[in-house]
C-alpha cells in the first residue's frame, strides 16, 4: 500500500480530484461477476456524477474507469 501512495497522492494532487457523495443506489449498478460488484459500483456512481473512476486495476473495463500510471 505504501508504494501506491505516492502516484496516488501525485494524481490527487495534479488532476485536483474531489470526493463525491455515496448517493447511488446499490442496484442501480449492475456488474457482470461477484468479483465486479465494488468496482463497478465505483465507476457507476463516478459516471452518475459525469466523471471518471481513478484505479490503478488494470483489469476494470467501464467507460468510467481513468486508469492511474
Amino acid at each position: 500500500m505504501s508504494e501506491a501512495r505516492t502516484p496516488l497522492e501525485k494524481f490527487l494532487s495534479e488532476t485536483k480530484a474531489t470526493r463525491i457523495p455515496d448517493d447511488l443506489p446499490a442496484l442501480d449498478s449492475r456488474p457482470q461477476t461477484s468479483d465486479e460488484v465494488t468496482d463497478h459500483y465505483l465507476a457507476d456512481l463516478a459516471a452518475a456524477h459525469k466523471l471518471k473512476f481513478a484505479t490503478f486495476d488494470t483489469g476494470i473495463v467501464h467507460d468510467a474507469v481513468e486508469l492511474v500510471r
